[in-house]
């Protein structure tokens, strides 16, 4: 059986590593100091120079190939249409239905 008096009611006693003691203190001082470090530097890395400039540009595709990139379809079979397109210095033909 337990019972209440006066020598068990008032203040807790304090215990090392019990909630509120110096080292919590210091471990939440420490955390806000790293999350505010890395708050301010993830905008600072994210606008660097060499994320933002493209690369070269690339080299312009022959006058010939420009006049043969388009779209065809067949005269008999209008559903099925051919795409002529250059990327990488080369001529890709793929096929699409309509």
């Amino acid at each position: 059986m337990s019972g209440v008096n006066l020598s068990n009611v008032g203040p807790a006693k304090k215990k090392p590593g019990a909630r509120g003691s110096r080292l919590t203190a210091i471990g939440r001082k420490v955390c806000f100091i790293v999350l505010l470090v890395a708050a301010l530097a993830a905008p600072t890395y994210a606008q660097s120079d060499s994320a933002i400039m493209p690369g070269p540009k690339p080299p312009d595709a022959p006058r010939k190939w420009k006049e043969l990139v388009g779209i065809y379809s067949g005269d008999e079979d209008k559903k099925l249409s051919f795409v002529l397109l250059e990327q990488g210095g080369k001529l890709l033909c793929a096929t699409r239905k309509v």
